[in-house]
């Protein structure tokens, strides 16, 4: 058969728009980027960016590819809180994942549910979805009264492209805070609790299953044929999932792009009673997903290369030259707080050990080792924890970097695998959930085997392996030794950045 899949990927800075074959080949790609705003823990964007970039995108898709549309899947970033009206019309900016004002709401929510990790597979976190919605519904009553439903980025675009409101899948809603895991249902108990009404929570359905269909409205913006069926879609983290190949817990895969998460896919949920890993659902609403998320990774990159006003090639020329450990330097990255392992929303960035006789590369370099170093922290507990994956894949827009990767495998001190598709990981995965749902493939499992890609090596190289080995340990105190002063600064600077 000939023909193609279109998937939206709304990513934290840019929207991605693709044209994969039914083979699971990229064909077209365009990324169009949008603002963010940052106001100490206020991070929000406008969903109506999205569909801007989404229209940008598609309009500068070939016509051919464009004619060629058999189905349009969507991913997005999860852990918002999105409000919209009942004709789906955005009411408010959106509180993104790496938003962290709702801090006394946690509060409030742990002393409600003590038991919320054992019940919903998350710890209650700022960076959730129902924390952020409390916050809403107490400090901005009459947009709470106005939201018909709270959602997340890729429902936006799906209700622009079919015009149906009101549905959402397993995969956003179990990384929500909301969600009973084993009764697959919103926990109403809880929400009534909370002074909330379940009815603005949405309808969920498998990602695999079909969410509309292209509207006339959708079609003539975009240039496409009315009609074309849309998959309900799924949060990025579970789309980079399949898209990474992932079938069950022999393999492991880590997504690196503004932020980052290490997964693998389970029959169920993984005990720890110290919560530091997530829990949610596969997209086809039965596996689960279990993952630990690295709040800054490429931001952080992105962010030192700026400060420091460095071209990356020219960074990461000098890192493959250089010796392990930026002559002394440590920088832990959490310029945004931190979530696994350590789930602490005061965290923040520090540089250790800097003198008169470092160079702006050395401190470049130590940006993308403590970055390295926080994705070993991740893969420590799942060893603790007692996986013991086959191989470990690497995806996500920071793959393009093949000395970041290299980096890594020397960090990790393992072998790292990376798809042909690795900058398409939430995007093929997207699509696989699409041509499920149009009847391509019976199922997940089938539709990886059918559009399965080579595959790279990167071997560690060991001389360096052994001196990170000697550097981690050190690494790891840093967290713990800066906590204090990171939660006195706290005390002093507000949440609105003001003494």
């Amino acid at each position: 058969m000939i023909g193609q899949i279109l998937v939206y990927d709304i990513g934290t800075t840019s929207v991605k728009t693709t044209l994969f074959g039914i083979d699971g080949k990229e064909t077209e790609s365009i990324s169009v980027p949008y603002r963010t705003s940052y106001l100490q823990q206020y991070v929000e964007q406008d969903p109506n960016d999205f569909w801007e970039a989404a229209i940008q995108g598609t309009q500068h898709l070939s016509n051919l590819g464009k004619s060629l549309v058999l189905g349009i899947g969507i991913s997005g970033h999860m852990n918002g809180a999105l409000c919209v009206d009942g004709q789906g019309m955005s009411i408010r900016p959106e509180l993104i994942h790496s938003d962290t004002r709702s801090t006394e709401e946690c509060t409030l929510i742990k002393k409600i549910q003590p038991e919320m990790y054992s019940i919903h597979g998350t710890r209650v976190d700022e960076h959730m979805s129902l924390p952020k919605i409390y916050w809403i519904y107490r400090h901005e009553k009459e947009t709470y009264e106005r939201t018909a439903f709270f959602i997340n980025a890729k429902d936006y675009i799906r209700i622009k492209l079919t015009g149906v409101v009101g549905e959402s899948d397993f995969s956003d809603a179990s990384l929500s805070c909301a969600l009973d895991m084993y009764k697959k249902d919103w926990d109403k108990d809880l929400l009534e609790c909370l002074g909330l009404d379940p009815c603005r929570f949405p309808i969920l359905k498998k990602s695999t299953e079909l969410g509309g269909y292209l509207t006339q409205d959708a079609s003539v913006l975009l240039g496409l044929e009315q009609g074309i069926p849309v998959a309900i879609g799924g949060g990025d983290a579970a789309c980079a999932t399949r898209g990474a190949g992932m079938k069950d817990d022999t393999r492991a895969y880590a997504c690196i792009g503004s932020s980052a998460w290490i997964s693998t896919l389970s029959s169920q949920m993984i005990p720890d009673t110290k919560m530091r890993l997530q829990h949610f659902f596969d997209l086809d609403g039965i596996h689960v997903n279990v993952c630990g998320t690295v709040q800054c990774t490429g931001i952080a990159l992105d962010w030192i290369l700026k400060i420091l006003g460095l071209k990356r090639e020219h960074v990461e020329r000098h890192i493959g030259k250089s010796l392990p450990g930026s002559k002394g330097i440590l920088f832990a990255p959490y310029l945004l707080g931190d979530r696994s392992p350590f789930w602490d929303s005061r965290a923040r960035g520090s540089f250790l050990g800097l003198s008169l006789s470092h160079s702006q590369w050395d401190i470049a370099q130590s940006v993308y080792e403590g970055v390295a170093f926080a994705l070993e922290n991740v893969l420590d507990v799942y060893t603790e924890l007692g996986f013991s994956y086959k191989s470990l894949s690497v995806l996500g827009g920071v793959v393009q970097s093949r000395p970041f990767v290299q980096l890594l495998s020397n960090v990790l001190g393992k072998p790292l695998t990376t798809p042909a598709s690795s900058t398409q990981g939430s995007g093929l995965g997207a699509a696989l959930s699409a041509m499920v749902a149009i009847g391509l493939y019976d199922d997940l499992d089938e539709a990886i085997e059918r559009t399965k890609l080579h595959e790279d090596i990167i071997e560690p190289q060991s001389s360096k392996s052994m001196q990170y080995e000697r550097i981690y340990p050190i690494f790891k105190e840093l967290y713990r030794a800066e906590k204090p002063i990171n939660d006195a600064l706290y005390q002093i600077w507000n949440k609105e950045g003001a003494q």
